[in-house]
């Protein structure tokens, strides 16, 4: 989903794309990340 927004909001131009692409593998990385982390929280609470 992060993907396909960056892709989408990004401007004419080569420029524009790899910024696009880079912004979306940070963000995407980041989210992952925070779920994780957040998965590993609630389960250690639960179990």
């Amino acid at each position: 989903m992060i993907g396909c927004y960056k892709g989408f909001t990004a401007a004419n131009g080569t420029e524009s794309v790899g910024k696009a692409a880079i912004s979306a593998v940070v963000a995407a990385s980041l989210t992952i990340f925070i779920i994780d982390m957040l998965a590993v929280q609630l389960t250690d609470l639960f179990f």
